[in-house]
């Protein structure tokens, strides 16, 4: 860490140690979780998020932790106060953001903040971040101990917020200046501390503001990242390969740079696989370097075939098969990467593009392989397919082989 200490307030000459686990808070209650514990919980992932309703929300939850701080009947008026207020009305994330508001603002807040942590309710104690944030984001040591308490704990909601919240001190204090009191969590004991950072400097991330100090400059991100290339945990793995992503949608070439650095010599297969994962951005858009550094090279030296089958309109939920012969007309083993792109209709006059793996293969000098796959023609989430006239470009190894069309009516053909 010698480049980035330079830049920073401490220059450590070995890893601080914080500890192992969650320690406990005041209020008792919550019992200390072990760094093997967190490695055993910490892949578990919600299964969707979705908004509190009148018939099964969080609320209740709420009032009981309340009343322990508050006593019943005010906690009752709190929870009467926030439904009042149009709760049930909001999306989400703003259903979040008013209970913190109002959480916030309740006499002698402190209570509130340790009795949510202390809950053995997830989301409650993500609830917690949320209140410490609003009354001490200023106050940026009291932010980094108390982020480092709350991100240890077990749950998604929890860490998650933790992260986030990590990242509103960096925009709220800077980036070099958190950085001075956070980097070494980049080799903390706990799996959990270690990808709480490694997300919260993700120039990116997903449904946060973004860090353009980042986007502009992620030098400083390099040190750190070297830190989990080989990480134990695919927690942390995970997180290092979309940050390198996120950095590859700005700086390609640097990312490229930064790769062929890690590349040399024999890699572990957690850094093969954190290389091969925040590439995979710029091996889809066909970044000649990216194709070449994930070893996808020599496509004009093979013969691509795409047969026939390609049906002339689809259905919702139907499959669209694609059959591909490719012989390798050259002296040695290639490595092959099929992929097609659909181009359709959109808002207005904007066209929606998706991409899909069909697959990769080697090929030997001489040799000739078919693959059959097919992709569903399916909504995705929230975004639905728009009648219309769809694009399919089928690409081997970055070069483009073929297009064809189809047409989807809508949902009543």
């Amino acid at each position: 860490m010698s480049g980035l200490a330079l830049r920073c307030e401490h220059r450590p000459t070995k890893v601080l140690s914080f500890g192992r686990g969650v320690r406990k808070l005041s209020a008792g209650g919550i019992e200390e979780k072990t760094v093997a514990e967190n490695e055993n919980n910490i892949e578990q992932k919600t299964q969707g998020v979705p908004k509190d309703t009148p018939e099964r929300n969080c609320l209740d939850a709420v009032k009981d932790n309340l009343a322990g701080v508050i006593g019943q009947e005010k906690a009752s008026a709190f929870i009467k106060g926030v439904v009042a207020d149009g709760y049930f009305d909001l999306a989400l994330l703003d259903q979040a953001r008013l209970l913190m508001r109002k959480l916030a603002a309740i006499p002698d807040a402190e209570k509130v903040i340790s009795a949510l942590l202390n809950s053995e309710i997830d989301r409650l104690r993500a609830f917690a971040v949320t209140v410490q944030f609003e009354l001490h984001g200023s106050k940026l040591d009291v932010m980094v101990r108390f982020l480092y308490r709350s991100g240890a704990m077990p749950g998604t909601w929890t860490q998650e917020m933790s992260q986030s919240m990590l990242k509103d001190v960096i925009h709220k204090h800077g980036l070099e200046k958190v950085l001075s009191k956070v980097y070494r969590w980049a080799t903390n004991n706990d799996p959990a501390i270690r990808r709480m950072l490694i997300e919260a400097i993700r120039p990116r991330g997903v449904w946060c503001k973004h860090i353009d100090e980042l986007k502009h400059d992620p030098s400083i991100l390099k040190e750190i990242l070297e830190e989990v290339l080989d990480d134990p945990s695919e927690y942390v793995r995970k997180a290092a390969a979309n940050n390198i992503n996120d950095i590859s949608k700005d700086n390609p070439t640097i990312v490229c740079q930064w790769v062929k650095e890690w590349s040399k010599g024999k890699i572990t297969p957690e850094r093969e696989w954190v290389i091969q994962r925040g590439l995979r951005t710029l091996v889809k858009d066909a970044d000649p370097t990216a194709l070449a550094l994930m070893n996808f090279g020599g496509a004009d030296k093979l013969d691509v075939v795409w047969k026939k089958g390609t049906p002339e309109t689809v259905r919702i939920g139907e499959a669209i098969p694609f059959t591909v012969v490719i012989t390798n007309r050259d002296s040695k083993t290639i490595k092959v990467r099929l992929q097609v792109t659909m181009i359709g209709p959109g808002k207005g006059d904007k066209r929606r593009i998706s991409k899909y793996l069909l697959g990769t293969m080697t090929i030997a000098k001489g040799e000739s392989k078919e693959m059959a796959k097919s992709i569903k023609f399916a909504h995705k989430n929230s975004v639905r397919k728009v009648a219309g006239n769809y694009e399919l470009l089928l690409s081997c190894s970055g070069r483009d082989i073929d297009k064809r069309s189809f047409d989807y009516e809508g949902e009543g053909l």
